[in-house]
């Protein structure tokens, strides 16, 4: 979803990911409070009508605070790419430490 709306954005998905979870934070307060309410409403019933997981995941990208979330870790992407260059560089490796040291597999 993100690449898609942000095709000019090259960055790792768990960058991505992790921006993504900051922008949560950052846009909170921009939300009404009906449309927070109408968002977890939302996704606590999606599950309930054995929707293809396709239909799932453009329902819950397309809630108006995963769009709030991805927009403003893509504009942050985009805008900040000297330092988010500077900071990948320092996260990767640890990151990778992390796989090694829990036997993930990539």
């Amino acid at each position: 979803n993100a690449e898609s709306r942000f095709p000019d954005v090259h960055a790792d998905v768990f960058l991505w990911s992790l921006l993504h979870e900051i922008g949560h934070s950052e846009t909170i307060d921009d939300l009404e409070d009906e449309t927070e309410n109408l968002c977890r409403e939302i996704k606590v019933h999606l599950y309930d009508n054995n929707l293809p997981i396709e239909n799932i995941h453009e329902i819950y990208f397309n809630c108006p605070d995963e769009v709030a979330a991805t927009d403003w870790a893509g504009e942050y992407l985009m805008s900040h790419s000297k330092e988010i260059t500077v900071f990948w560089n320092k996260l990767q490796p640890l990151i990778e430490r992390f796989y090694k040291i829990n036997g993930v597999e990539k």
